[in-house]
């Protein structure tokens, strides 16, 4: 589908929304709904040690605050937007920011550059006709447990999504879900990263044609069961066309209550991985992923073995 179309598209279903008749818990006007919002404000700090053959160690101690506002609903829909910014307490030599300061070169990388970005600024909103819920604009997006597609969360700077998502979900068993991505908002970040894509290792965007599928059912007796394809055309320039990639695969989530308060928990999954028409002609591959994880649940302590 062009992005032209699919802008179109999620205009229309914002606009159906919109002229249906509002929740009774929703604003009355516009300025109610900006001004009657909420704030979230979330702080994270953390001291990382990095040590690699060859390269000296590095030691990072960062602050990342992030602050975001989320509106009323008027209408159906919702905006919110939200500023981070990562900051090192400690020199900011004193490691290698992923090749960003030239002061930490030779050291070991620690891909927590510092910098300001906006970090999410989306509508979103549920049709009360459909039961469809959309968001549109820069989005965090986690998919099953982000082994192909998430937000980095371990860095400070995460990693986002400039993209258009639908959601629906049928009568608690079927779960339906599509994304179109225009744009990877790297973990490299704005102020530093390089720009055009693709010009350094670190660049800080992927200007995408990307889709993201992925539909659960809990309908089978032995648990939730999930088919998902990531589609990832992530352009032209090396870098990013080198991490173009087809992805398919299932997964299984169940559980089983061995005694009051203790539950066997199983995840397994299975994935085909290959380059596509956006890869370098150069780069032919396949690749298979494998992940299984068994644990014992209780109150107070779990056990468990994975495998991936």
């Amino acid at each position: 589908m062009h992005k032209c179309q699919i802008v179109v598209w999620v205009v229309f279903m914002l606009w159906i929304c919109m002229t249906a008749k509002a929740d009774e818990h929703e604003a009355d006007n516009i300025e109610d709904a900006l001004t009657g919002g909420k704030f979230r404000v979330d702080v994270r700090l953390r001291l990382e040690h990095g040590d690699q053959d060859g390269l000296e160690s590095s030691e990072a101690l960062t602050v990342r605050p992030r602050i975001g506002y989320e509106t009323l609903e008027y209408k159906g829909v919702r905006a919110f937007v939200e500023l981070e910014h990562v900051q090192a307490i400690n020199d900011s030599d004193d490691y290698n920011q992923a090749g960003t300061n030239p002061g930490g070169a030779g050291k070991t990388v620690i891909a927590d550059p510092e910098g300001a970005e906006l970090n999410q600024a989306y509508l979103s909103g549920t049709c009360p006709i459909t039961g469809i819920k959309l968001k549109v604009g820069r989005q965090r997006m986690n998919i099953n447990n982000a082994r192909f597609l998430g937000n980095v969360g371990w860095r400070q700077n995460e990693q986002t999504f400039d993209a258009a998502t639908a959601s629906w979900s049928g009568n608690d068993v079927l779960d339906v879900s599509y994304g179109y991505i225009e744009k990877v908002n790297r973990i490299f970040g704005e102020a530093n990263g390089t720009k055009p894509a693709g010009a350094k290792p670190n660049a800080a965007d992927f200007n995408t044609d990307s889709h993201v599928v992925n539909v659960s059912t809990r309908a089978l007796p032995v648990g939730t069961l999930t088919a998902y394809a990531f589609l990832l055309d992530l352009g032209e320039d090396n870098l990013a066309a080198t991490n173009s990639s087809d992805t398919v695969g299932i997964r299984l989530d169940t559980s089983h209550e061995l005694r009051e308060g203790c539950t066997l928990k199983l995840q397994a999954e299975y994935a085909q991985q290959e380059d596509n028409s956006a890869t370098p002609n150069d780069i032919d591959y396949e690749a298979e992923y494998y992940m299984g994880d068994l644990a014992c649940v209780s109150e107070d302590v779990t056990i468990g073995v994975g495998h991936a």
